[in-house]
């Protein structure tokens, strides 16, 4: 929903697309509209698939 702990996402951190925290770690990541169920499961999927694969971790 955008808000961390009552405050918006924007006041508090300066990456707006939080997805991309993860490629300060070198490590895949991906937006998922986390409203949206079956997007849910699907980058679910596929995060957990790379994981299994001994890939390293995954942001979603």
């Amino acid at each position: 929903n955008h808000y961390a702990m009552g405050t918006s996402v924007k006041r508090t951190s300066n990456v707006h697309d939080l997805y991309k925290i993860g490629l300060a770690y070198d490590m895949p990541s991906e937006p998922v509209n986390g409203m949206d169920p079956a997007a849910v499961y699907e980058a679910v999927s596929r995060a957990a698939e790379h994981i299994r694969a001994g890939k390293g971790p995954y942001y979603l």
